[in-house]
Formats: structure tokens, sequence, C-alpha cells
């Protein structure tokens, strides 16, 4: 599948401006590769998103930002509802 995928292309944010449902993105702080403006990056392809930080965590935000984490996500979800 890579080699079909080099050779060819692939895009996989094909159509996905039609997924009608929010997207939750969290990005953590103190992650220097993945921070707010890749978040915006790897979420721009969907229509709706909410984007949110998870402070005082970096690459580890479950261990270290679990709390956090959890707030957010089960907001997001209960929103889904």
């Amino acid at each position: 599948m890579i080699d079909n995928a080099e050779q060819r292309g692939f895009d996989f944010t094909t159509n996905l401006q039609q997924y009608p449902t929010k997207i939750l993105f969290l990005y953590s702080e103190l992650n220097q590769a993945y921070q707010l403006e890749w978040a915006k990056t790897v979420s721009a392809p969907y229509p709706k998103v909410q984007i949110e930080a998870i402070k005082g965590a970096g690459h580890e935000m479950l261990h270290f930002g679990w709390d956090n984490v959890y707030a957010k996500s089960l907001t997001y979800l209960n929103e889904l509802k």
C-alpha cells in the first residue's frame, strides 16, 4: 500500500470537508513537535473542529495531563449525544 501511495499519490483529505460532526483535536502545551499551528494544519480539512490545549504536558499528555485530557474529552463526547 505504501508503494501504491508513493507511486500514485494519496490524499486522505478527499471529501473530509463533507464530514458533519465536530472533531476534537488536542495538542499539548509543552510538545515542541505538535503545537497549535500543527493542530490547525492537521485539522484544516474538517469543516467543524475544536482545538484544545493540554496545559503543562508534553508529548506524554495522557500521563501528565490526564485530568485535563479527560475533562476536555468528556465534554466533547457529551456534546455529541
